[in-house]
């Protein structure tokens, strides 16, 4: 057991919610269960609100039409913002609407279209950043939901699910320590921001720069329909 694997969570559950190692009332499956829904609660929670954090490596997308429609590799359905360049050193590229002819893509279900029928190809891309979708916890899965340390709001989630399911506790007292650890204990004053405070002052407005305006977008591979 290491410090927010899976082994790490099951035990702090248990120990929370005051159950025994073998549980006879809840499995270890439905435990986990538990805990894969509070970490796709905090997944999509963490991902508006500061979406770097959970960001993978630059992945290369792939298309499978000619440059009309481009797909992840990793997940079918990114998770919060997405970054977009035409080559791991190119121009960033715009997601927009079908209809606006300064788009580079639109959103299409689970996949990127080249807006107004036409189709893009690249020498070397595009290249994207996003955030792939998590993977179910069980006993050989370990959590992904990064900061490691946010990963016990994952825990608070799941006694709260668990005190509904047995009756034996208030969930609402398992809600309230979810609620704290997230956005702050307010009787601690206010130097207790919470992990998504501490999260979201990570990058000050002041840290992005402006962008290229004199590099042209869309003018670099497009053939019309």
């Amino acid at each position: 057991m290491a410090l927010w694997d899976a082994a790490d969570l099951l035990a702090r559950a248990k120990r929370l919610l005051n159950r025994p190692s073998s549980d006879l009332g809840m499995a270890d499956a439905d435990w986990y269960a538990f805990l894969t829904e509070g970490q796709a609660k905090w997944y999509e929670i963490i991902a508006t609100h500061s979406p770097k954090v959970l960001y993978g490596a630059p992945e290369k997308l792939t298309t499978a039409d000619s440059g009309a429609t481009y797909t992840f590799a990793s997940t079918p359905f990114p998770g919060g913002q997405i970054e977009i360049r035409g080559s791991r050193s190119g121009e960033v590229l715009s997601i927009g609407e079908d209809w606006d002819s300064g788009a580079d893509f639109t959103w299409e279900g689970d996949k990127l279209r080249v807006p107004d029928g036409r189709t893009r190809t690249f020498g070397d891309g595009p290249y994207a950043r996003y955030i792939a979708a998590p993977v179910a916890i069980d006993a050989g899965t370990e959590p992904t939901l990064k900061p490691p340390a946010a990963r016990l709001l994952v825990v608070y989630d799941a006694c709260a699910n668990a005190a509904v399911r047995m009756g034996s506790h208030d969930p609402a007292t398992f809600r309230d320590l979810e609620q704290r650890r997230a956005w702050g204990d307010p009787m601690v004053g206010g130097g207790d921001v919470g992990i998504i405070g501490a999260l979201k002052n990570q990058i000050y407005p002041g840290d992005v720069g402006p962008g290229r305006w004199w590099l042209s977008v869309g003018s670099e591979g497009y053939s019309t329909a």
